[in-house]
Protein backbone atom coordinates (compact mmCIF):
# COMPACT_ATOMS: atom_id res chain seq x y z
CA UNK A 1 0.00 0.00 0.00
CA UNK A 2 1.09 3.26 -0.85
CA UNK A 3 2.01 5.96 1.79
CA UNK A 4 -0.50 8.12 0.16
CA UNK A 5 -3.31 5.35 0.07
CA UNK A 6 -2.28 4.67 3.91
CA UNK A 7 -2.80 8.47 4.62
CA UNK A 8 -6.23 8.53 2.47
CA UNK A 9 -7.86 5.23 3.64
CA UNK A 10 -9.11 6.41 7.03
CA UNK A 11 -10.28 9.29 5.25
CA UNK A 12 -12.48 7.61 2.45
CA UNK A 13 -13.80 5.13 5.72
CA UNK A 14 -14.84 7.97 7.43
CA UNK A 15 -16.34 9.78 4.31
CA UNK A 16 -18.49 6.52 4.30
CA UNK A 17 -19.84 6.92 7.72
CA UNK A 18 -20.84 10.89 6.45
CA UNK A 19 -22.46 9.38 3.26
CA UNK A 20 -24.26 6.48 5.14
CA UNK A 21 -25.62 9.11 7.85
CA UNK A 22 -26.80 11.00 4.65
CA UNK A 23 -28.30 7.92 2.95
CA UNK A 24 -30.29 7.35 6.03
CA UNK A 25 -30.82 10.82 6.57
CA UNK A 26 -35.02 10.93 7.18
CA UNK A 27 -37.30 12.01 9.62
CA UNK A 28 -35.68 9.97 12.65
CA UNK A 29 -32.35 12.07 12.26
CA UNK A 30 -34.54 15.19 12.34
CA UNK A 31 -36.30 14.28 15.08
CA UNK A 32 -33.14 13.51 17.13
CA UNK A 33 -32.19 17.29 16.67
CA UNK A 34 -29.07 16.65 14.17
CA UNK A 35 -29.02 18.83 11.17
CA UNK A 36 -25.93 18.21 9.27
CA UNK A 37 -23.05 15.54 8.39
CA UNK A 38 -19.82 17.36 8.50
CA UNK A 39 -16.89 15.32 7.06
CA UNK A 40 -13.02 17.46 6.90
CA UNK A 41 -9.98 18.58 8.83
CA UNK A 42 -7.80 21.41 10.05
CA UNK A 43 -4.14 21.02 8.54
CA UNK A 44 -1.36 23.27 9.80
CA UNK A 45 0.21 22.65 6.53
CA UNK A 46 -2.24 24.62 4.16
CA UNK A 47 -3.29 27.77 4.20
CA UNK A 48 -6.68 27.17 3.02
CA UNK A 49 -8.99 24.50 5.09
CA UNK A 50 -11.93 22.59 3.64
CA UNK A 51 -15.30 20.80 5.30
CA UNK A 52 -17.94 19.15 3.62
CA UNK A 53 -21.27 19.85 4.46
CA UNK A 54 -24.55 18.00 4.04
CA UNK A 55 -28.10 18.47 5.20
CA UNK A 56 -29.73 15.76 6.42
CA UNK A 57 -33.58 16.11 4.98
CA UNK A 58 -36.80 14.59 5.62
CA UNK A 59 -37.48 13.55 2.20
CA UNK A 60 -35.47 11.21 0.25
CA UNK A 61 -35.45 13.52 -3.05
CA UNK A 62 -31.79 15.09 -3.53
CA UNK A 63 -32.30 18.51 -4.38
CA UNK A 64 -30.67 19.97 -6.89
CA UNK A 65 -26.87 21.24 -6.22
CA UNK A 66 -26.55 24.79 -4.96
CA UNK A 67 -25.78 27.17 -2.04
CA UNK A 68 -26.70 25.43 1.18
CA UNK A 69 -29.14 26.91 4.19
CA UNK A 70 -25.93 27.12 6.63
CA UNK A 71 -23.39 29.59 7.98
CA UNK A 72 -20.19 27.86 8.59
CA UNK A 73 -17.63 28.95 11.85
CA UNK A 74 -14.56 28.10 13.37
CA UNK A 75 -13.71 29.57 16.39
CA UNK A 76 -9.70 29.20 18.24
CA UNK A 77 -10.80 28.39 21.49
CA UNK A 78 -7.63 29.55 22.70
CA UNK A 79 -7.67 33.14 20.91
CA UNK A 80 -11.37 33.88 20.93
CA UNK A 81 -10.82 34.55 16.80
CA UNK A 82 -13.53 33.45 15.11
CA UNK A 83 -13.62 33.13 11.21
CA UNK A 84 -16.22 32.45 8.55
CA UNK A 85 -16.06 30.24 6.07
CA UNK A 86 -17.08 29.89 2.16
CA UNK A 87 -19.59 28.11 0.70
CA UNK A 88 -19.07 26.67 -3.19
CA UNK A 89 -20.42 23.73 -4.64
CA UNK A 90 -17.94 21.03 -5.89
CA UNK A 91 -17.84 18.14 -8.46
CA UNK A 92 -16.24 15.38 -6.98
CA UNK A 93 -14.45 12.24 -8.75
CA UNK A 94 -17.58 10.12 -9.21
CA UNK A 95 -19.20 12.68 -10.49
CA UNK A 96 -21.43 13.68 -7.50
CA UNK A 97 -22.09 17.31 -6.50
CA UNK A 98 -22.03 18.72 -2.95
CA UNK A 99 -21.14 21.64 -0.61
CA UNK A 100 -17.35 22.46 0.42
CA UNK A 101 -16.86 25.04 2.60
CA UNK A 102 -13.50 26.62 2.79
CA UNK A 103 -11.78 29.16 4.96
CA UNK A 104 -7.81 30.94 4.38
CA UNK A 105 -6.27 30.96 7.59
CA UNK A 106 -3.40 28.38 9.18
CA UNK A 107 -4.79 26.69 12.28
CA UNK A 108 -2.39 26.73 14.97
CA UNK A 109 -0.44 23.76 16.93
CA UNK A 110 -1.75 22.75 20.09
CA UNK A 111 -4.83 25.18 19.89
CA UNK A 112 -8.39 23.75 20.16
CA UNK A 113 -10.97 24.87 17.47
CA UNK A 114 -15.19 24.76 17.45
CA UNK A 115 -16.66 24.49 14.18
CA UNK A 116 -20.51 25.34 14.29
CA UNK A 117 -22.64 25.11 11.18
CA UNK A 118 -25.94 27.11 11.73
CA UNK A 119 -28.76 26.91 9.65
CA UNK A 120 -31.18 29.90 8.99
CA UNK A 121 -33.54 28.95 11.72
CA UNK A 122 -30.71 28.51 14.44
CA UNK A 123 -30.43 24.23 14.66
CA UNK A 124 -26.57 23.96 14.82
CA UNK A 125 -24.28 21.33 14.83
CA UNK A 126 -20.95 21.59 16.31
CA UNK A 127 -17.90 19.74 16.86
CA UNK A 128 -14.76 20.34 18.38
CA UNK A 129 -11.09 19.09 17.49
CA UNK A 130 -7.63 19.78 19.01
CA UNK A 131 -4.81 20.64 16.58
CA UNK A 132 -1.94 18.39 17.60
CA UNK A 133 1.10 19.98 19.23
CA UNK A 134 4.44 21.04 17.73
CA UNK A 135 7.09 18.37 18.37
CA UNK A 136 11.03 18.90 17.56
CA UNK A 137 12.68 16.25 16.10
CA UNK A 138 16.16 15.02 17.47
CA UNK A 139 18.53 13.63 14.59
CA UNK A 140 21.39 11.19 15.12
CA UNK A 141 24.62 10.78 13.38
CA UNK A 142 24.62 9.38 10.02
CA UNK A 143 25.85 5.53 10.17
CA UNK A 144 27.73 4.94 7.24
CA UNK A 145 27.99 1.31 6.25
CA UNK A 146 30.37 -0.54 3.87
CA UNK A 147 29.95 -4.24 4.91
CA UNK A 148 28.40 -5.95 1.45
CA UNK A 149 27.39 -2.44 -0.49
CA UNK A 150 28.21 1.29 0.74
CA UNK A 151 25.03 2.38 2.66
CA UNK A 152 24.16 5.62 4.54
CA UNK A 153 21.28 5.40 6.99
CA UNK A 154 20.17 8.23 9.61
CA UNK A 155 17.58 7.88 12.51
CA UNK A 156 15.72 10.29 13.21
CA UNK A 157 13.54 10.64 16.84
CA UNK A 158 10.26 12.59 17.22
CA UNK A 159 9.63 13.11 21.25
CA UNK A 160 6.12 13.46 22.08
CA UNK A 161 4.33 11.32 18.44
CA UNK A 162 3.12 7.59 20.42
CA UNK A 163 1.09 6.96 17.32
CA UNK A 164 1.82 6.00 13.64
CA UNK A 165 1.90 9.09 11.50
CA UNK A 166 -0.49 9.29 8.19
CA UNK A 167 2.78 9.97 6.05
CA UNK A 168 6.64 10.45 6.27
CA UNK A 169 8.75 11.96 3.28
CA UNK A 170 11.98 12.09 3.43
CA UNK A 171 13.55 15.21 1.07
CA UNK A 172 16.38 16.32 -0.01
CA UNK A 173 17.55 19.49 -0.99
CA UNK A 174 19.63 19.67 -4.28
CA UNK A 175 21.92 21.75 -6.87
CA UNK A 176 19.90 24.13 -9.81
CA UNK A 177 19.33 22.74 -12.66
CA UNK A 178 21.18 25.46 -14.39
CA UNK A 179 23.33 28.38 -12.30
CA UNK A 180 21.25 30.63 -10.50
CA UNK A 181 18.27 28.68 -10.89
CA UNK A 182 16.10 27.29 -7.49
CA UNK A 183 17.29 24.41 -5.71
CA UNK A 184 15.21 21.15 -6.86
CA UNK A 185 13.84 19.78 -3.69
CA UNK A 186 12.70 15.88 -4.10
CA UNK A 187 10.47 14.27 -1.49
CA UNK A 188 10.62 10.38 -1.04
CA UNK A 189 7.70 8.61 0.15
CA UNK A 190 8.17 5.76 3.11
CA UNK A 191 5.80 2.90 2.70
CA UNK A 192 4.02 2.05 5.79
CA UNK A 193 6.46 -0.34 6.87
CA UNK A 194 9.09 2.34 6.54
CA UNK A 195 7.77 4.82 8.31
CA UNK A 196 9.35 4.05 11.89
CA UNK A 197 8.26 2.49 15.18
CA UNK A 198 7.33 3.17 19.11
CA UNK A 199 10.22 3.54 21.13
CA UNK A 200 8.38 5.04 24.34
CA UNK A 201 7.00 8.53 24.16
CA UNK A 202 8.48 9.31 21.00
CA UNK A 203 8.41 8.14 17.18
CA UNK A 204 11.40 6.31 15.44
CA UNK A 205 12.28 6.84 11.70
CA UNK A 206 15.40 5.80 9.67
CA UNK A 207 16.15 7.31 6.91
CA UNK A 208 17.25 5.89 4.07
CA UNK A 209 19.78 7.83 2.69
CA UNK A 210 21.67 6.01 0.03
CA UNK A 211 18.86 3.74 -0.96
CA UNK A 212 16.35 7.23 -1.69
CA UNK A 213 19.22 7.99 -4.42
CA UNK A 214 18.02 6.46 -6.83
CA UNK A 215 14.64 7.24 -6.40
CA UNK A 216 15.29 10.61 -6.39
CA UNK A 217 17.17 10.19 -10.13
CA UNK A 218 14.14 8.28 -11.03
CA UNK A 219 11.66 11.38 -9.99
CA UNK A 220 14.46 13.62 -11.94
CA UNK A 221 14.83 11.47 -15.15
CA UNK A 222 18.69 11.89 -14.83
CA UNK A 223 21.38 9.90 -14.94
CA UNK A 224 24.26 11.57 -12.53
CA UNK A 225 22.83 12.54 -9.06
CA UNK A 226 23.49 16.56 -8.66
CA UNK A 227 25.24 18.08 -5.75
CA UNK A 228 23.15 17.55 -2.55
CA UNK A 229 23.05 20.59 0.09
CA UNK A 230 20.36 19.40 2.81
CA UNK A 231 17.88 16.89 4.13
CA UNK A 232 14.68 16.77 5.35
CA UNK A 233 12.05 15.08 6.92
CA UNK A 234 7.95 15.66 7.14
CA UNK A 235 5.59 13.78 9.03
CA UNK A 236 1.80 14.06 8.98
CA UNK A 237 0.10 12.84 12.12
CA UNK A 238 -3.48 13.04 13.07
CA UNK A 239 -5.25 14.33 16.64
CA UNK A 240 -5.77 11.80 19.51
CA UNK A 241 -9.63 11.68 18.28
CA UNK A 242 -8.63 10.02 15.06
CA UNK A 243 -8.91 6.54 16.68
CA UNK A 244 -11.24 4.24 15.60
CA UNK A 245 -13.09 1.99 18.29
CA UNK A 246 -10.81 -0.70 19.30
CA UNK A 247 -8.05 1.30 17.34
CA UNK A 248 -8.65 -0.28 13.86
CA UNK A 249 -10.82 0.97 10.61
CA UNK A 250 -12.90 -1.72 10.43
CA UNK A 251 -15.45 -0.45 7.48
CA UNK A 252 -18.06 -3.27 9.00
CA UNK A 253 -18.11 -1.01 12.72
CA UNK A 254 -17.61 2.45 11.17
CA UNK A 255 -20.34 2.18 8.91
CA UNK A 256 -22.77 2.52 11.43
CA UNK A 257 -23.93 5.99 11.77
CA UNK A 258 -22.92 7.91 15.17
CA UNK A 259 -20.16 5.16 16.05
CA UNK A 260 -17.30 7.36 15.33
CA UNK A 261 -17.99 10.81 15.35
CA UNK A 262 -17.24 13.90 17.59
CA UNK A 263 -20.07 15.70 15.93
CA UNK A 264 -22.79 16.86 18.19
CA UNK A 265 -26.42 17.86 16.75
CA UNK A 266 -25.33 15.84 13.37
CA UNK A 267 -23.14 13.09 12.38
CA UNK A 268 -19.41 12.76 10.49
CA UNK A 269 -16.18 13.61 11.63
CA UNK A 270 -13.97 17.04 12.30
CA UNK A 271 -10.36 16.27 13.30
CA UNK A 272 -7.05 18.04 12.97
CA UNK A 273 -3.71 17.03 11.05
CA UNK A 274 -0.20 18.37 12.18
CA UNK A 275 2.40 18.85 9.72
CA UNK A 276 6.06 18.21 11.33
CA UNK A 277 9.30 19.25 9.36
CA UNK A 278 12.73 18.72 10.23
CA UNK A 279 15.76 19.89 7.86
CA UNK A 280 19.32 19.17 8.23
CA UNK A 281 22.67 18.91 6.43
CA UNK A 282 25.59 16.10 6.15
CA UNK A 283 29.20 15.55 6.39
CA UNK A 284 30.96 15.76 3.08
CA UNK A 285 31.67 11.88 4.24
CA UNK A 286 28.49 11.16 4.47
CA UNK A 287 27.31 13.06 1.63
CA UNK A 288 29.24 11.72 -0.80
CA UNK A 289 28.94 8.13 0.87
CA UNK A 290 25.69 8.49 -0.30
CA UNK A 291 26.70 9.04 -3.88
CA UNK A 292 25.92 12.49 -4.09
CA UNK A 293 28.94 15.50 -5.13
CA UNK A 294 29.85 17.67 -2.43
CA UNK A 295 28.80 21.26 -3.14
CA UNK A 296 31.33 23.18 -4.94
CA UNK A 297 31.98 26.16 -2.63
Amino acid sequence: MSPLRAAVVPLLLLACVALSACEEGVSPFIDAGRTFTVYGYLDTGRDTQHVRVIALRRRVDVPAPGPLDATVTTTDLETGETVRWRDSVVTFRDGSRGNVFAARFRPAFGHRYRLAVVRGDGATTTAVTRVPPKYEALIDPPVVSSFTARSVEQTVRWPGVVRRPLRVQVWYRLAPARPGGPFRDVAIPYLPEESGVAEGNRWRVLAQLSRDAGAVTKQLSIADLPALYGVGMKLSFADSSWVPPGGVFDPDILIEPGTFTNVEGGFGFFGAVAQLNAEWTLTRAATEAAGYPWPNP
